[in-house]
């Protein structure tokens, strides 16, 4: 079939739109920022598109001169770490539209009220396991369960609800619970008693009809996976992971550094709060609430390292969620190029801390452990006396000389 000149200059026109915005879109952002033309949007053809979490925000100008200066200071936020603070426009405007439509009320009065009327958007753990003992109750009046299983499923699930009281599930993190099950079991449970307590809180989570069910993404283990292994940072690896942070985000350093040379457990340190550091006579204090112990532990046997990086510290370090402080830990590891196997900073701690100083009882202090039997079938033979000693020399004063010096190479950040 012959087109006419009018179907003609149409498909002309709308396959060169197509032509130009599948080039501009090839570009490569600069820090998450990207640009490009729309031909087929004559009002408003330049675009400017960002990243914020899992959002992607996009704004369409009528001039060019004004798209561009808009992603530059975009890139600029970003280069600072402050992109998700500013608010967009139709940010903006929802919220104006919010404090017209609540008059002279006080925003934080009508959020109160809202919280109080029940329309919550994540369920407390304690209702998570309330529901699911509800439903174990009637499992056994049904006769579909033994008195026996019920009581052990059911005090698992009470005693995750203990630990996390006050807390809702939206504001828990993978890292979190999967530190929490080990613990539970003496931090390196076998195959078999992980998945036991794991389908338990997977059912937990399901039977409270709670969405996002974190432990569905927690994988099983079988006898003898890798999983279990004690795999350490090689020393170049963690010398780059603080090199990053240092230039990048050396507000989240110091609770990477609890991790990497108190061996503090991802929890710890995502829980771990300003007031618990004693800087006038180096000391740390890890409450009830944050080590498997459940007895307030105060530590000095610290190496001095540690304190180069709480020196770091800033009201933004202390005020990160759970969430965010896992965030910003995933965001380190990828963006720099670091490898990020499970635990692996508390067992480069741990296993680097008895190669230096050959004291195990020191090891054990630091680690919190009750006893040094486990410490040595876990870490002992691992490392190096060598480079034992030289991951406790990582300090801001020496990896800023090896950045100076172009022995530590950064990656360009994307």
């Amino acid at each position: 079939m012959r087109l006419d000149e009018t179907q003609l200059n149409w498909k002309t026109h709308e396959m060169g739109n197509q032509t130009d915005t599948k080039k501009e879109t090839k570009r490569k952002p600069t820090r998450g920022v990207r640009c490009w033309t729309r031909t087929d949007r004559p009002g408003k053809p330049y675009c400017v598109q960002w990243r914020v979490g899992k959002k992607k925000p996009i704004l369409s100008f009528a001039v060019k001169e004004d798209r561009d200066r808009r992603a530059r200071e975009l890139e600029n936020e970003s280069k600072a770490q402050r992109l998700g603070e500013v608010p967009t426009r139709d940010e903006i405007a929802e919220f104006r539209a919010f404090l017209r439509s609540i008059g002279d009320a006080d925003w934080r009065d009508v959020v109160d009220a809202w919280r109080r009327s029940g329309s919550v958007s994540s369920l407390n753990v304690e209702d998570m396991q309330a529901a699911y003992e509800q439903w174990q109750l009637e499992r056994f009046k049904a006769k579909k369960v033994s008195v026996g299983v019920m009581n052990r499923q059911v005090k698992l699930s009470k005693a995750f609800a203990d630990d996390h009281k006050g807390r809702k599930a939206k504001d828990l993190t993978k890292e979190g619970l999967i530190d929490w099950i080990e613990l539970r079991y003496d931090e390196n449970p076998a195959p078999t008693t992980f998945n036991r307590a794991l389908r338990v809180l997977r059912t937990m989570w399901d039977r409270s009809k709670e969405p996002d069910n974190l432990f569905q993404e927690i994988e099983t283990r079988e006898e003898g996976d890798a999983s279990e292994k004690i795999r350490v940072l090689p020393i170049k690896d963690a010398e780059l992971l603080f090199a990053y942070g240092l230039e990048n985000m050396p507000w989240v350093m110091p609770r990477i550094a609890l991790e990497a040379f108190m061996g503090a457990r991802f929890r710890t340190a995502a829980l771990f709060k300003e007031e618990l550091v004693n800087l006038a006579e180096k000391g740390i204090t890890f409450t009830s609430d944050i080590i498997k112990t459940k007895k307030r532990q105060y530590l000095e046997a610290i190496e001095p390292n540690l304190w180069s990086w709480m020196a770091l510290a800033t009201p933004q370090t202390w005020s990160l969620t759970e969430r965010q402080y896992l965030t910003m830990k995933s965001s380190l590891f990828n963006d720099s190029g670091v490898p990020h196997p499970h635990n692996c900073l508390r067992h480069s701690a741990a296993s680097y801390h008895v190669a230096a100083f050959q004291n195990p009882g020191k090891t054990a202090l630091l680690l919190c452990h009750k006893g040094q039997q486990r410490l040595w079938d876990n870490y002992k033979g691992v490392a190096t006396k060598a480079d034992g000693l030289q991951y406790f020399d990582i300090t801001v004063k020496a990896i800023t000389g090896k950045i100076e010096s172009g022995e530590i190479k950064l990656p360009k950040k994307t």
